[in-house]
């Protein structure tokens, strides 16, 4: 499969390595152009070079992906051999393939591929691909990479291809699919690609802000706590809450009442901790989304324009590139959030254990971590809860938290309801407890905790409140 786009100016070298300077037979295999509309001009490069066995055409897209797809749908070959119009084979490439299939009895593989630096940008990116270890299990979703990926033509469309609609998050969302279809991709070390890296920030821009809309999109199918396995904590992600206008009303108000009730109840120091929590909380939830995209694109710019100028700096250099990469992707996920509102973050149902709360709409809380016999969550200085309860006429109902570890007092925490006072405090079976009210009229109750003075771990970057690892809420009085 073989899209023409994105050729990065080798479309003759890569063509060669493909076509003459391959060792199989010739007529073992066929190579199957496509282009999309903007590219159409490059069919005329590929036209010289076809056999009678190949294939050459123009669709009506540019998505890469979508182009590997619809190529795959013509392919007469058993095999699917997936690559880049930037990418090198090695004269073997083909021919090893063809034999891991035969020996292996396999469905799946991945070609080896080796980048080419001719520049420092170029080099950058390996630094920045060195993050990810390939062969670690654990980063399943990276390992399908299509600068040489090969797989029965079969079991292809068996597992529903590509799905494109991610744009080049498809190559890590296929990953996934074959993770759950227990298939096994394995690796052929002798099937070697050289693949070019991009050569500046231009061209690195808009191959990462696609990845990073794919990612968010393709997210939005998956359960949380799949999501929290595969992706980890993605802040700009999270943050798609304060695109909710209810949820900015209800997380400012609460704050407010939080900062007025710990008067007279706090030493001086401690209201002017949580004033600070409420004052930035204030400019979040004052700022328009769209100004909150362009400032990011503003602080991408200045980081690119950094760049530029650090190039006798290879390690400062390469933290700007990094942090240029950070900013794109932040402004991509902000810019996907918006155009597609469907990414809410409300579910709920009665009671939640650490585990759990990966399902739940929760905002502000660091991923489960196991602790002696079973599993917590730390909360960020703000982190919040969207509770159902059950749609009577009026109902009070009880919100119990347990907390380990950090003691409330340290972290300076304070918890609410959205209509009710703060509820208090107690010590019970070595476990903080909190205990509130709040009525329900038909609708949830909202959570907040605020923690006024957070901390850092020795060894650890995060900063901490305190560590949750139960919340539940029961209905104590009804009246009909």
């Amino acid at each position: 499969m073989f899209p023409l786009p994105d050729h990065r100016g080798y479309l003759d070298q890569v063509l060669d390595s493909w076509y003459s300077e391959q060792t199989i037979d010739s007529e073992l295999y066929e190579v199957l152009f496509v282009s999309g509309p903007s590219d159409s001009s490059l069919i005329e490069k590929a036209l010289a070079r076809m056999r009678p066995q190949d294939q050459c055409w123009v669709e009506g897209t540019d998505e890469i992906l979508e182009l590997d797809h619809l190529a795959a749908e013509r392919a007469s070959g058993e095999i699917l051999l997936f690559t880049e119009s930037h990418c090198i084979a090695h004269p073997d490439c083909i021919q090893n393939v063809v034999r891991y299939f035969e020996v292996e009895n396999a469905n799946v593989g991945q070609c080896t591929h080796i980048n080419i630096l001719e520049s420092r940008f170029a080099e950058m990116e390996q630094m920045l691909e060195g993050r990810f270890s390939v062969e670690d299990d654990a980063l399943y979703w990276h390992k399908v990479r299509k600068r040489g990926f090969a797989i029965r033509k079969a079991t292809y469309f068996e597992l529903g291809g590509f799905e494109y609609r991610f744009g080049y998050y498809s190559e890590r969302a296929f990953a996934a699919t074959l993770r759950r279809s227990e298939e096994t991709l394995g690796w052929i070390s002798d099937a070697v690609v050289y693949h070019y890296n991009t050569e500046s920030l231009a061209a690195m821009q808009p191959h990462h802000e696609d990845y990073a809309q794919g990612m968010c999109l393709y997210r939005t199918t998956m359960s949380a706590a799949e999501a929290d396995a595969q992706f980890g904590e993605l802040p700009a992600w999270e943050e798609r809450a304060w695109s909710d206008l209810s949820f900015r009303y209800k997380i400012v108000s609460a704050a407010i009442r939080s900062w007025i009730g710990s008067f007279g109840t706090r030493k001086p120091f401690e209201n002017q901790d949580t004033a600070q929590v409420v004052f930035r909380l204030l400019a979040r939830a004052g700022m328009p989304a769209r100004l909150s995209l362009w400032l990011t694109w503003v602080r991408a710019r200045l980081i690119a324009v950094a760049s530029k100028q650090s190039e006798g700096s290879g390690s400062r250099a390469y933290r700007l590139y990094e942090k240029y990469w950070k900013a794109v992707v932040s402004r991509a996920v902000q810019e996907t959030i918006l155009a597609n509102p469907q990414v809410g973050w409300r579910v709920g149902k009665s009671s939640w254990g650490a585990d759990d709360f990966a399902d739940r709409p929760i905002f502000g809380f660091y991923p489960a971590e196991e602790f002696a016999n079973g599993s917590l969550r730390w909360t960020k200085e703000i982190a919040v809860m969207d509770l159902p309860c059950e749609e009577r006429e009026e109902c009070v109902v009880r919100v119990r938290l347990h907390s380990h570890s950090r003691s409330p007092e340290d972290a300076g925490a304070n918890i609410r309801t959205d209509n009710r006072d703060s509820g208090g405090w107690s010590w019970d079976g070595g476990q903080f407890q909190w205990e509130g009210r709040a009525k329900c009229q038909g609708r949830g109750v909202f959570l907040s905790i605020f923690c006024a003075k957070t901390c850092k771990f020795s060894g650890d970057a995060r900063q901490i409140g305190i560590a949750v690892e139960k919340i539940s809420i029961e209905t104590i009085d009804c009246r009909s």
